[in-house]
């Protein structure tokens, strides 16, 4: 990975909602921690609200997973984006194409907070238009003053047509390995999955 300025990547978070690290990981990387997630048994998922596969704990399984959760770099960028800083778990997402099935991961449209929300995610697969995308919507972190919404801080597709401008509604597309720095308070979702498969890794920042 090529050296960035911490401070570039703090403005973007604060501008556009993410942060794009090309080559984080490499093939090999990502291809011992699919090897530790094949070895996981069934029973340590469970399906999301997109009807998504879900190990919500999955650096409990993997000492991989884990140096994911706990990376020094990451965990720096948080540090001084906000108080949502201390991670406490990684999600292992998987998300199938399902014949007559609409799947995504997240449930939908929608944010998590009110307030400034770190997260990670780490491409173990490749992603592209048609396998789910993680999808954010530029300059909407306190759009939910102004929209509605439903339980759970969802929103509807004619909301989002309505109010925001298609340029920015941002389709993060990138090769495995990528890994994507998100405040999860702008509004955002996992596009529906059309073909393949999407596994992702999500790691989990909390207040103290």
């Amino acid at each position: 990975m090529e050296v960035v300025d911490k401070q570039t990547i703090l403005d973007e978070l604060g501008t556009n909602g993410f942060y794009i690290l090309e080559n984080y990981y490499t093939n090999e990387q990502c291809d011992n921690i699919t090897k530790h997630i094949s070895a996981m048994p069934g029973y340590l998922f469970e399906q999301g609200q997109g009807g998504d596969l879900r190990c919500p704990n999955s650096q409990q399984h993997s000492n991989l997973i884990n140096d994911f959760r706990t990376d020094s770099f990451i965990q720096d960028i948080a540090n001084d984006y906000s108080d949502c800083n201390v991670a406490r778990r990684c999600q292992l997402g998987v998300v199938d194409a399902k014949e007559n099935e609409n799947v995504d991961s997240g449930g939908g449209w929608h944010f998590d907070k009110d307030e400034k929300q770190f997260k990670s995610f780490l491409y173990l697969t490749d992603v592209n238009e048609e396998n789910g995308p993680f999808t954010i919507i530029k300059n909407s972190a306190e759009a939910y003053k102004d929209i509605e919404w439903f339980s759970n801080n969802r929103i509807s597709q004619e909301t989002i047509d309505d109010y925001f401008n298609a340029e920015d509604i941002i389709q993060l597309t990138a090769p495995r390995g990528t890994v994507i720095l998100a405040d999860t308070s702008f509004v955002h979702r996992g596009a529906e999955i059309k073909n393949g498969q999407r596994i992702t890794l999500t790691t989990y920042f909390y207040w103290d």
